[in-house]
């Protein structure tokens, strides 16, 4: 998943740097869903502690 979202962030800047406006606001949102889903898998995620 961490690979994804670094592969949709660099195709964003790589579509901004080329002029493609539409393209890079599309794959900036696209990433920010990812970023976010997998925020909240790890946000909510319990952690084994015994005491």
């Amino acid at each position: 998943m961490d690979a994804l979202i670094f592969l949709l962030i660099l195709a964003t800047l790589v579509a901004m740097w080329r002029g493609k406006r539409r393209l890079a606001g599309m794959l900036f949102a696209v990433a920010l869903v990812a970023v976010v889903l997998l925020f909240r898998h790890h946000a909510t995620d319990t952690l084994p502690i015994s005491l």
